[in-house]
């Protein structure tokens, strides 16, 4: 039976690779509805600040704009290693394998992550390149193939990939 895109993209998000029983849609959407409770006092809290600093009197708001997005940032970071936290603790992660399928899955896992190793060895330069796009007199492709991107490139890919392809096989259990 083919997997709907609701489900594709839950197993996505927490990070789940084979079947997506009953026990792990229990704690999902254990997980999922705190941080929706969470989140709607955040957003009710952060919304009266925003409109108590909107006062006509104030002329100058852009501190508390600053400061909105410095707590909507920490808000998401807490929000992304609690969510962390609790699915490595119920173990939703990890891979049962039988015997006979596992060289084939621990091979699959080393070519997905080196895979991904590629994509951040190549989109780390992109991206750095990105940010210095508003400069005057900007060459993106020069800026993109010098020898300092390239060299940050592997320096951030290379690390990336040896991880990703650690925390892989480790999840895959006979």
């Amino acid at each position: 039976m083919k997997e709907s895109l609701s489900t594709k993209l839950i197993k996505h998000f927490f990070g789940i690779a084979g079947e997506l029983d009953e026990h792990r849609k229990q704690v999902i959407g254990n997980i999922s509805s705190k941080i929706a409770v969470l989140s709607f006092y955040f957003i009710m809290i952060q919304t009266v600040i925003l409109l108590i600093s909107l006062v006509p009197d104030k002329p100058n708001t852009t501190p508390v704009a600053i400061g909105i997005l410095i707590i909507d940032f920490l808000y998401i970071m807490g929000i992304s290693f609690y969510l962390m936290y609790k699915v490595e603790d119920a173990q939703i992660t990890d891979l049962d394998v039988e015997e006979d399928r596992y060289e084939l899955t621990l091979k699959q896992a080393k070519r997905s992550a080196l895979r991904k190793g590629i994509l951040m060895t190549i989109g780390f330069p992109f991206l750095m390149s990105l940010f210095n796009i508003a400069k005057p007199d900007f060459n993106f492709i020069a800026d993109f193939f010098s020898i300092k991107s390239l060299i940050s490139g592997l320096v951030y890919g290379i690390p990336m990939w040896l991880f990703i392809r650690a925390m892989m096989i480790s999840r895959i259990k006979k």
